[in-house]
C-alpha cells in the first residue's frame, strides 16, 4: 500500500517517499535515472508546482531506454520549449516536466491526471458511525478482504455514503480516490486509456475508488457520452477496492449488481439508532426546557445530513438562549423535500379530534389509528416487530360510506393529530386513457411520498380500486394491471394512505385483505344528527332561543356534511337581515339540502 508523501521534509527523504511509492516495476537503470530527475525538481520546502525548480532539459538527460520507459509509462513528459506538448517522443530538445503519474503520487494532484479526481484522507474510522450490526459486520468483512472488491452504496442524499465510504478507507489504512463521469469521459484520450490511467492511480495512491453516482458511470440508457455494457466487466479489473454509490439504483444499469460483490441500503436511522443519532448532533446545543425530544424523533424520517442540517437551521432560528421545539420542528421540516405538490393538492388540516362528531364505535376506531401512527416505530422497531414481516411499515386503511359522513373530515383530522401535511391524490391526475401512464403516475406518487412523512387519501377511490375482473379482452388485462401495481406499492410503502369510498362493494377484495384499518362511516341517527346540529353552530353565532336541534335531527336526514352546509345558509340569511339565527332560517337551509340530495323530509311537531 502506497504511503502518503510528507508535505514538509528534507529533499532526501521526500525524494525516497516519492521513490517509495513508484508501484510500476522498473528497471535499476530507470529507477535511478527517474531519482535524479526528481531530485533536481523537488525544492527545498514547498511541493506546489510553481515553487518547483526547474526541470533538466532534454538534451541534458541521456536519452536511453529507461527514460523512454518513465515516459511512456506517464511519470514523466516531454514539452517543447515553445510549450506545445511533443507528439512523439523526440529527446534532443524540449523540457522534462512531471507527467501525470508523477503529479499524482508526487504531488497528490490525480486531478493532473484526469480532471474531476480528488484525493481525500480521511480522519474517522468506523467506530465512530452510527451502523446497524449487519452493516458493520459487512463493511468488516469488506474492510480485512485482501483480494480487489467492489461494493454499493444505497441511499438518499445526506444518508451517509460518502461518510461511509471515508471511515471504511479509514479503517483500510488508505485513502479515498473520488471520481465523477466526466473523468473518464476527458475528450484529450480515449475511454480505454482513460480507464488505464485510472486504474493505475489506484494502485499507485494505495487507494479506495469512489465512484459517485455510478447511474452516471453505468446508466441504464447508453448515450454518445457514457459506458455500455462492454465496460462494465473492466470494474472486476481494477487493481484495488471500488465503491460505488448511488441515490436511484433504478438508473444504473443492471448488470452493474451482477460485477459488484454486495449491496448495502443506507436508509434513515430507525429506532434506538435514531435517536442516538439525534442526541449525537444536539451534543452541545443548549435544549429549551421541557422540550419532547422523542416528538420531534418520532416524526421525522430523516439521513444523518439531513438531522445535521435540521439542527444547523433550528440553531440560526434561536438568536439567543435555547432552542425550542418549534424551532427545531421548524428546521426539520425544511428538511423533508418532495415533489407532491407537482402530483397532489395538499390539504390545510385546522380541525382536531374535537371537531369530529362521529357514532361511538367509528370514532373509538379513528382513534385506534392515531394512537397506531404514533406508536408505530416503536412497535416495528424496539418490538421487533419489523423483522418479521416483508412487507412496509405503513398504515393503510379504507374509509368507506355516503357522502358527508366524514370520510375526508377524518382524514383532515388525521393529519392535525399526527401533525403531518395531507395530500389528496385527485383521481383526474391519475387516470389515464394510455397503456402503461396509470401505473406510472401511481410509481411517481409513491415514489414522492416516500420517507416524506405524509399522509396520501385517495378521495373517492372506487374508480381506481376497482374488483379485477376475468380477461376478456385487453382492456381488462390493462386494468387488472392498475390494480396489481397498486396493490404492490401500497403493500410496500411506510407511510399513511387513506382510500375513501362511497361504494365499498366496488373495491377489490384482495386491497380489502391488505388493509391495516376497514372504518365504515354510518348515516348519522337522530341521536348524532342532533349533536352534528349543535356542534356546527358556534358559540360565538347570535342564536335564537327557538332553535330546537331535536325537532331539525328528526325531521330532516341529513349527514354531518350536508348539516353544516344547512347551518352555513341559515347564518347568511339571518346576517342579511342583521339578525340572530332562528328555527325558521335553519328549517329553510335544511330543505335546501334535502332538495339537493333528492330526501324527503317531514317537520315534526314539538309533541312527536
Amino acid at each position: 500500500m502506497a504511503k502518503t508523501v510528507p508535505q514538509e521534509t528534507t529533499d532526501s527523504s521526500r525524494v525516497d517517499a516519492v521513490m517509495e511509492q513508484i508501484a510500476q516495476p522498473l528497471s535499476s537503470e530507470c529507477r535511478e535515472l527517474l531519482e535524479g530527475i526528481v531530485k533536481a525538481r523537488l525544492g527545498e520546502s514547498s511541493p506546489e508546482m510553481g515553487h518547483l525548480s526547474p526541470w533538466p532539459q532534454a538534451s541534458d538527460v541521456d536519452a536511453t531506454e529507461g527514460l523512454t520507459e518513465l515516459l511512456e509509462a506517464g511519470w514523466l513528459e516531454l514539452r517543447e520549449d515553445g510549450g506545445r506538448l511533443e507528439s512523439q517522443l523526440t529527446l534532443s530538445t524540449g523540457t522534462l516536466i512531471p507527467g501525470w503519474r508523477m503529479e499524482a503520487v508526487a504531488l497528490g494532484r490525480p486531478d493532473r491526471a484526469l480532471p474531476g479526481l480528488q484525493l481525500v484522507s480521511p480522519t474517522d474510522g468506523l467506530d465512530t458511525l452510527l451502523l446497524s450490526s449487519q452493516q458493520r459486520s459487512l463493511l468488516e468483512r469488506f474492510r480485512a478482504m485482501k483480494e480487489p472488491w467492489a461494493l454499493i452504496l444505497l441511499g438518499g442524499p445526506g444518508s451517509g455514503k460518502t461518510t461511509v465510504t471515508h471511515a471504511l478507507a479509514h479503517a483500510m489504512g488508505r485513502r479515498v480516490l473520488s471520481a465523477r463521469p466526466s473523468s473518464l469521459f476527458d475528450p484529450r484520450r480515449g475511454l480505454h486509456q482513460n480507464l488505464a490511467i485510472l486504474g493505475s492511480l489506484v494502485q499507485d495512491l494505495g487507494a479506495v475508488l469512489l465512484l459517485e453516482p455510478m447511474e452516471e458511470f453505468f446508466p441504464r440508457s447508453t448515450t454518445a457520452n457514457s459506458t455500455d455494457s462492454r465496460w462494465y466487466p473492466l470494474l472486476d479489473s481494477l487493481p484495488g477496492p471500488v465503491i460505488c454509490t448511488s441515490s436511484d439504483p433504478g438508473m444504473a444499469h443492471p448488470s452493474l449488481g451482477q460485477a459488484c460483490h454486495a449491496m448495502i441500503s443506507l436508509a434513515p436511522p430507525r429506532g434506538q439508532n435514531k435517536v442516538d443519532m439525534w442526541s449525537r448532533v444536539l451534543q452541545g446545543v443548549p435544549l429549551e426546557e421541557g422540550l419532547d425530544l422523542e416528538k420531534v424523533v418520532r416524526r421525522f424520517d430523516l439521513t444523518p445530513g439531513a438531522i445535521q442540517k435540521a439542527v444547523a437551521v433550528a440553531r440560526a432560528a434561536c438568536e439567543v438562549g435555547a432552542v425550542s421545539e418549534e424551532e427545531l420542528m421548524g428546521g426539520a421540516l425544511l428538511q423533508v423535500r418532495h415533489k407532491l405538490d407537482t402530483l397532489a393538492d395538499q390539504v390545510t388540516a385546522r380541525l382536531d379530534s374535537t371537531d369530529l362528531v362521529l357514532d361511538d364505535t367509528t370514532a373509538a376506531t379513528v382513534k385506534d389509528i392515531i394512537d397506531a401512527a404514533r406508536v408505530r416505530e416503536q412497535v416495528f422497531d424496539d418490538w421487533g416487530f419489523g423483522g418479521r414481516t416483508s412487507r412496509g411499515r405503513g398504515l393503510s386503511m379504507l374509509f368507506d360510506g355516503e357522502p358527508g359522513t366524514g370520510k375526508t373530515l377524518s382524514a383532515e383530522v388525521l393529519s392535525a393529530e399526527l401533525g403531518l401535511p395531507l395530500y389528496r391524490v385527485s383521481m383526474a391526475n391519475i387516470m389515464s386513457k394510455w397503456v402503461g401512464e396509470t401505473e406510472k403516475n401511481l410509481q411517481r406518487i409513491f415514489h414522492e411520498a416516500r420517507g416524506s412523512r405524509t399522509i396520501l387519501l385517495f378521495d373517492e377511490a372506487d374508480a381506481l380500486f376497482s374488483q379485477r375482473v376475468d380477461v376478456k379482452g385487453a382492456n381488462d388485462r390493462f386494468a387488472n394491471m392498475e390494480v396489481n401495481v397498486l396493490l404492490q406499492l401500497m403493500e410496500s410503502h411506510d407511510g399513511i394512505c387513506i382510500l375513501t369510498t362511497n361504494l365499498k362493494k366496488g373495491i377489490d377484495k384482495a386491497f380489502e385483505r391488505r388493509l391495516s384499518f376497514k372504518v365504515h362511516f354510518p348515516f348519522p341517527e337522530p341521536d348524532l344528527r342532533e349533536r352534528l346540529w349543535e356542534h356546527h353552530l358556534p358559540e360565538e353565532a347570535p342564536v335564537a332561543e327557538d332553535v330546537d336541534t331535536y325537532i331539525l335531527a328528526h325531521s330532516f336526514e341529513l349527514s354531518g356534511g350536508s348539516i353544516r352546509n344547512a347551518v352555513v345558509r341559515a347564518a347568511y340569511r339571518a346576517a342579511a337581515d342583521n339578525r340572530s339565527i332562528c328555527q325558521d332560517d335553519l328549517c329553510e337551509g335544511a330543505k335546501a339540502e334535502c332538495v339537493a340530495a333528492g330526501k324527503l323530509y317531514r317537520i315534526i311537531s314539538d309533541d312527536e
